[in-house]
């Protein structure tokens, strides 16, 4: 889906994303986004044409979808990347990774009390 895609680079940027249903002129462009017709990715991934009305419909259709996006109005939609719930897998807090690594490295430095 193209929005998962979007969502995934407006986190590995850590810049928001601004979709706008028609292309954009310099005076449509939104400050401090990144600015992308959402028509070409959706037209280039082989899907239709999206206005206000038909996204407005896809989400009212499929409620997840919102949890994607962080707004939309009638100009566009907003894709910052922070709003996505961590997968299970995450990875584990680098408080928890530092205590980790900190009792491995206690053990290999503990030889106990070996006589040679």
């Amino acid at each position: 889906m193209v929005l998962t895609t979007v969502l995934d680079h407006a986190e590995r940027k850590r810049k928001p994303f601004f979709l706008h249903f028609h292309t954009p002129t310099k005076s449509d462009n939104v400050e401090d986004h990144i600015n992308i017709d959402f028509n070409d990715l959706v037209l280039n991934a082989g899907g239709e044409e999206v206005t206000y009305d038909s996204f407005e419909a896809i989400i009212n259709q499929n409620p997840s979808i919102k949890n994607l996006v962080d707004d939309y109005n009638k100009t566009g939609v907003t894709v910052n990347g922070r709003k996505r719930k961590p997968s299970s897998g995450t990875k584990p807090k680098q408080s928890d990774s530092k205590k980790i690594v900190s009792k491995m490295a206690r053990r290999a430095v503990n030889l106990g009390k070996k006589k040679f």
